[in-house]
């Protein structure tokens, strides 16, 4: 079982390309700037691997909620999450691709990433 490390230069660009798009980030992004006309997203990363019980790793379910096929087998991925630092604003990755944003992170989130156990798409919907 042995997972890739992810590139983390490159999940840095996709998580900025997925912000510049987010309506969320940007209004908050704008309301920071009203006291502070230079302020720049700054970005720090946080890599761990975490043990699934299926391929799909964290991707149990599509945006729209539907399940998604995979095998049954216990497979290792390693989690990444790009904090903006800002907006407290995170982007979490497994094996890679982004998965879900956490805007308002909960006490939840937070003890979860502090164990290294973060959750799956279906379940972080309703915990963080």
């Amino acid at each position: 079982m042995k997972a890739d490390y992810p590139n983390l230069e490159l999940l840095e660009y996709i998580a900025q390309s997925v912000m510049r798009s987010d309506e969320v980030f940007q209004k908050t992004m704008e309301e920071k700037r009203k006291k502070d006309k230079f302020l720049r997203p700054e970005w720090e990363a946080v890599v761990f691997p975490q043990i699934w019980g299926s391929t799909n790793t964290g991707f149990d379910v599509t945006e729209d909620g539907d399940p998604v096929m995979g095998g049954c087998a216990m497979t290792k991925a390693y989690t990444t999450v790009m904090h903006e630092l800002v907006t407290e604003t995170y982007l979490v990755f497994f094996d890679g691709r982004p998965c879900y944003k956490v805007d308002n992170p909960t006490e939840a989130f937070y003890e979860d990433l502090k164990t290294g156990n973060l959750a799956s798409l279906s379940e972080a919907k309703e915990k963080y």
